[in-house]
Order: structure tokens, then sequence, then C-alpha cells
């Protein structure tokens, strides 16, 4: 007898599965099963910034216009996700518009621009793959984008593009500190 899928409290979405028979000397026996992964398939460490299936992958190979980043071309209203586990605080201001910094843990900062909304609070703690926002066209922006750069403990601000290509081939991306600060192609 199958029991179902069920919602674990506080609103995880973990699945549990539970499976319950009775023995021929009258024991009940229950079997329960855990699968756990990050949301919207990310993996344990990495995520790509919008679903998986959204671009192809030459989209992680474009290049910024002025400085170490990359512009995703989006709808409004795309769901952007954390690329890494880490907490986030939100960014309003002119330049960004509605942002997310994420400060990672592997200590580089994730920051993501022009936002049409926040989906989580500042001080969250989240997970590779968690939704922290919509994509938008706020702030200092010529259309619906996602604009995503990393900046190092040393304040360098670091090319995405190599990452961004290894998590979309499903490889070990590279330390943020060995990305490069110019010249932002694969």
């Amino acid at each position: 007898m199958n029991l179902g899928v069920f919602q674990l409290a506080s609103g995880n979405d973990d699945v549990v599965a539970v499976s319950r028979w009775t023995t021929g000397d009258g024991y009940v026996i229950a079997d329960a099963i855990r699968i756990s992964e990050a949301p919207d398939g990310g993996s344990d460490e990495w995520s790509l910034p919008v679903p998986d299936d959204f671009f192809p992958r030459s989209e992680y190979e474009r290049t910024h216009h002025t400085y170490p980043a990359i512009d995703l071309r989006t709808p409004t209203g795309t769901p952007a996700r954390a690329v890494r586990a880490g907490t986030v605080t939100r960014i309003d201001d002119g330049s960004c518009g509605l942002g997310m910094s994420l400060a990672g843990t592997d200590g580089a900062t994730y920051n993501y621009c022009h936002f049409s909304a926040w989906s989580v609070p500042s001080g969250t703690t989240v997970v590779p793959g968690q939704q922290i926002g919509l994509t938008g066209n706020t702030g200092t922006s010529t259309g619906p984008h996602l604009h995503l750069q990393i900046r190092t403990p040393d304040g360098a601000l670091r090319c995405p593009q190599n990452l961004l290509l290894a998590i979309y081939d499903g490889v070990t991306p590279p330390a943020a500190n060995t990305l490069p600060t110019s010249g932002c192609t694969h």
C-alpha cells in the first residue's frame, strides 16, 4: 500500500515517499525515501542564473560591452536563480535598478541587476537554483535582460562566461579568482 508523496513541514519541497505493508505475522513495516535536490533542477553547488533550458550554450559565450559581466537578454519576468549558495542582499539603485547581491559560500559576490521584482528578502540564505528575482528592465538598461557580474574578495570584477559555460556543460566550474578580468570571451 503506497501512502503517497508528502510535502515536508515549513514549506520544504523535498519529497518523501512512504510505503506500508503488513507481514504474515501481523507486523507493520514502513519504508520511507527522501529525495532531495536543489530547487528548479540546480546542482548541489552551482546553477545557471536562468532556467536550464532557457538559452542555448552560445548565449553564455557573449561578451559584455565595457567591463567584466554578462548581459542575458530575457523577457521581463523570467526567473533569476542563485548560481551559488550564499546570503542575498537586495539592491535598489539608479544604475542596477532592482537587483540582488549574493555573497557566495566561495567568498565571491555575484551581483544581479535589472530585476522587475525580488523573490526573497535581504538576509535570506539561498541554495543554487533557488529563484531570487524576476528579470526586467529597471535601472540603467536599454531593454529587458539579466546583468550578472562576479566580484572576488580582492575587489576585482571577473568575467562570468567561463564559469557559466562550465555549469552549462556540467563540468566543475573554475574558481572565481581564476576567471579573467578583461576580454570576457570563452
